[in-house]
Parts: structure tokens; sequence; C-alpha cells
């Protein structure tokens, strides 16, 4: 048996999404059954544990105990690690030499507006945002200051980066078994965030070489069985950041699309021999 997991919130917002993965392993007579992580506890079940487990939300330590026993976690718990904290992403990923916006971690208990190293105006990021939300245009110092008081900023952690050249623009690269499926160009004439489901326009893109190296060099890096690589626009193309749970809206609003017929063919190669 295989796993489909999902946290409540995660499931209640993409359910047609969800359908749409367990019918695809029906039709290709694989099993797979849905848990929700808020009820589900594989050491506590009166049955062997899943021989793969479809991560589609954040639980890197279930992921990591699920491992330790051998099952086979898409995607792995280092990937939920690194990937869902922004402030880890940038550590790892610019420790390797790939190119990344300024970034700083930025407490609002201790943080003095006047050592901020770059000018304004900056992007004010929470370490766990997905999907554009808690991402803030932060314009001079007094805004930053005004956004301390909000008791919600000050009970997460936040990174702090300069505005890129190019706001309201970005790409995001689908990768499955840590190949590139397709690219997406996202455009908002009416925020800094070009995000899909902030309303954003999309179109098919063609990455050049610049663009396919970065790519190339997180997957290197890091191997990614089913995400989405987000590359944003300043002097040059820069790693903006990595989308673990990553959403598909854009392959199913009138594309041809279909990237779980790829991403299936991957997992019957990457679970052969764990009993599927």
């Amino acid at each position: 048996m295989n796993i489909l997991l999902y946290d409540r919130p995660r499931f209640q917002r993409n359910a047609g999404f969800a359908r749409m993965i367990l019918d695809k392993f029906e039709q290709n007579h694989l099993p797979l059954e849905l848990r929700l992580a808020e009820e589900w506890c594989p050491e506590a079940e009166d049955m062997p544990l899943p021989s793969a487990v479809l991560m589609r939300c954040v639980r890197p330590e279930l992921s990591r105990r699920l491992e330790e026993k051998g099952v086979r976690v898409l995607n792995s718990s280092r990937v939920s690690e690194i990937c869902n904290d922004k402030w880890r992403t940038f550590e790892f990923f610019s420790s390797l030499g790939i190119p990344m916006m300024p970034t700083i971690q930025w407490r609002p208990d201790a943080q003095e507006e006047k050592c901020v190293p770059f000018s304004f105006p900056c992007v004010l990021k929470s370490t766990d945002g997905h999907g554009g939300t808690e991402v803030f245009r932060i314009n001079s110092p007094q805004s930053l200051r005004k956004i301390k008081k909000d008791p919600t900023i000050c009970a997460k952690k936040w990174i702090l980066q300069p505005m890129c050249a190019q706001p309201g623009r970005d790409v995001r690269v689908y990768c499955v078994g840590n190949q590139i499926y397709t690219a997406m160009l996202r455009r908002s004439t009416s925020d800094f965030r070009s995000n899909f489901s902030l309303g954003g326009s999309f179109s098919p893109y063609e990455l050049d070489a610049e663009e396919e190296k970065i790519v190339a060099c997180v997957c290197e890096a890091l191997p990614l069985d089913f995400a989405g690589i987000d590359i944003i626009f300043d002097e040059r193309p820069v790693l903006n950041e990595i989308e673990d749970v990553v959403g598909c809206r854009m392959l199913y609003s009138g594309e041809t699309h279909d990237i779980l017929d790829v991403f299936l063919s991957f997992f019957k190669k990457s679970v052969e021999g764990r009993g599927v």
C-alpha cells in the first residue's frame, strides 16, 4: 500500500488535485490511500508500513521517521527540512554558489532598521510562508517599525531581502524525478508578487542557458521528486525558493499538460522493489 498524505487545510484547498492523484493511481492499478496527517500515526496502525508516501504537506519529522523504517518518501525529509524554511534555503544554496538575493534574518523584537544592509524598498518574508502569503513590500524604515507592532508578525521568523530589479515577474520550473518537466512565466501588473493564486497571469516559458544551469545545480545538490523551482530576475536570474509541496493549478488551467502522467512513471521506477 502507498499513502497520499495531506494536512487538513491543504486538503481543503486542494481536494480536486488530491482526487486527480488518486484517480491516476487507480487507473494504473496502483494502490494509493488518502490520509490526513492530523489523524495518521503509522506506528500505531495494526498493519505493515506503506511502501511509499506521497507527501503533500510539511511534516519533515514524520518523513524522517518513515525513511528510517525503509519507507520511500516523496519528497524526502531533507527536501522538506530545507525548502520549507526560506532562511535554510538561502544558507544551503548560496553556500554552493547558486545566485540568490542578499538575505538577512529579521527579528521584530531586536532588529534595528538602521542596520538593514541594503536600501529600501525591501521584501519581508516569513521563513515558512507559501503561495505568496506573509510576503510584504517594505518601502521605508518607518514601514518596518510599524509592522513590528503587529503581534502576528512578532510570533514568526522572518527574512529580509532587497527588492529584485523586476518585481511581479518570475519563472516556476516544474521538476519530476530531478528532471525539468516544464517552465511557466508568471506576471502581475498590480503586485510585486506574481503568484497565480494571487491573480497573476502565466504563459509557457523557454529557459535560457543561465536559468537551466541554476536548475541543474539545484537538482544536483538536492534531488527533487516532484517540486517547483522559482527563479526571479535581478540584474541576472537568481534562485528565489523551492516549492516542496508545489501547486499545479497553472498546469491544469487551459493547458494540455498532465504532469501526473510523468510523475506516475517516475513513481513506478523509484519504488521498484519496495512491494509495489
